[in-house]
């Protein structure tokens, strides 16, 4: 891809960035870390030798790519690396770079993971579903966006202030009429123009205005709106994961898996393999572990077991619970005192009696994962922290 320089520059300095500030960079040929002034401006990462430096460096498109902690000498260390085609992998480069402190490193890796397409494809979504779910619980129908239900909608007649009629036209007065012009210069001008309005008259209606427009514009809407999902899903078969997993945990729970992974990664080649759950398997006292049984281990992954494919089968254990505050309000449907607490003799009758009705061996496994006080109090607070975060509260 080639894009202009002074194109870049215009963009840069056309208004204030997302993001700025120092970082060590890795270089290509000299592998050491240089300090580099980075501007993040949309999902562009421009770096330059010094923040007065006009000349740009680099710039990284964030696209297509994971932000995630690396191992490196440097401390507060993470990495951008980027994925493609199974034929494209091996020529894909990954950056490097070190942040000052800790609390730098976690509000770029946070900046940079946020700010390409995927991110907002997967936020909107997920609003979407937020917007409908609330529509639902309101007794309301939510509002079809469809290119069939648009059209009806600025088909329709309204009515305008200032105006007895549902129709409104404007007078003389208030519409700016443009000079006429021959067929010649008719021809290089776009055909859809609007009417100049004048700026103190009332605001016309959307059917005053040019609707040849709209269904080029809502079928194209709704032609992206199918494919977006379509093209997620075939980038997420590409990776063996999404990259999205990382905003599924905190800061520090990330940095913890990272730990574990490297324990388990023996050999340090960013792989778990077969032997790597051997040797850790042995170091932990079970000698006698079956091939069979390593490759089913294995088989979980869609992939290679990286990095962010060991993240992604965390996740997944996490995606099919409702949020925090979600679960917690069911649960105050139990407690109208506000406790923060529910009886262990009436939690267990629900749960034995109602609905999927656990067995007896079920029981013991949550009453030995959150024991009752002396009380015979439930803490149902940290049994929701641990279903939507994976472990307790310290």
């Amino acid at each position: 891809m080639k894009i202009h320089g002074k194109i870049l520059h215009h963009y840069l300095s056309s208004g204030a960035p997302d993001k700025e500030g120092y970082l060590y960079k890795k270089g290509e040929v000299n592998t050491s870390y240089q300090k580099r002034w980075f501007s993040l401006k949309g999902n562009l990462l421009f770096y330059r030798e010094r923040r007065s430096e006009r000349d740009i460096l680099g710039v990284i498109v964030l696209e297509r790519c994971v932000v995630q902690l690396c191992d490196s000498e440097e401390h507060f260390a993470f990495s951008v690396s980027f994925f493609g085609d199974a034929e494209e992998a091996d020529g894909l480069r990954t950056y490097k770079f070190s942040a000052e402190d800790q609390a730098s490193q976690e509000s770029w890796v946070k900046a940079l993971h946020s700010a390409n397409h995927g991110y907002l494809e997967l936020l909107v979504r997920d609003l979407r579903q937020q917007y409908l779910e609330a529509a639902r619980n309101a007794g309301v129908d939510p509002v079809d966006m469809s290119a069939k239900e648009m059209m009806r909608h600025f088909q329709k007649p309204h009515k305008c202030p200032g105006s007895n009629s549902v129709f409104y036209t404007p007078n003389e007065n208030q519409v700016l009429q443009a000079p006429p012009t021959n067929s010649k210069q008719a021809t290089r001008r776009s055909p859809k123009l609007w009417p100049k309005r004048h700026i103190v008259g009332p605001a016309p209606c959307s059917t005053e205005w040019a609707a040849e427009p709209l269904p080029d514009f809502c079928q194209l809407h709704e032609y992206f709106g199918q494919e977006a999902p379509k093209k997620a899903k075939r980038r997420q078969q590409g990776e063996g994961g999404s990259s999205n997993v990382f905003s599924m945990f905190e800061q520090s729970q990330i940095q913890e898996y990272k730990e574990a992974f490297t324990i388990i990664d023996q050999n340090r080649d960013g792989i778990i393999s077969k032997d790597d759950l051997r040797d850790v398997l042995a170091s932990m006292g079970q000698l006698n572990v079956k091939n069979e049984e390593l490759e089913a281990m294995i088989k979980e992954a869609s992939g290679p077991i990286n990095f962010t494919v060991f993240l992604t089968m965390f996740g997944e254990k996490l995606k099919g619970a409702d949020p925090e505050d979600v679960i917690v309000s069911a649960f105050k449907v139990l407690d109208p005192e506000a406790t923060g607490t529910i009886k262990k003799e009436f939690l267990e009758e629900l749960l034995t009696t109602q609905c999927d009705r656990f067995s007896a061996e079920e029981m013991k496994n949550l009453w030995g994962a959150f024991p009752p006080d002396v009380a015979g109090n439930v803490d149902y607070k940290n049994i929701c922290y641990v279903i939507t975060h994976g472990e307790e509260k310290e």
